[in-house]
């Protein structure tokens, strides 16, 4: 018995999942850089932001949703 879908299947959820995931680690970061309380983390997470954001670009245009 194998649980592991066919590779089209794989990919789709896999890039849902990288969808999913960059979106909420983008929230965060934003959240965090408007009102964190400790500013040296307020900088890494503005720092972090854009290449979050082209990550999410990246798995945008994989998905075809750009």
């Amino acid at each position: 018995m194998n649980s592991t879908p066919p590779t089209d299947k794989f990919d789709t959820l896999y890039l849902d999942i990288q969808a999913q995931a960059h979106m909420e680690a983008i929230a965060l970061f934003r959240t965090f850089a408007g009102s964190g309380d400790d500013q040296t983390l307020v900088g890494i997470a503005k720092e972090a932001l854009p290449t979050l954001e082209t990550h999410m670009a990246h798995v945008k245009k994989l998905i075809g949703s750009d």
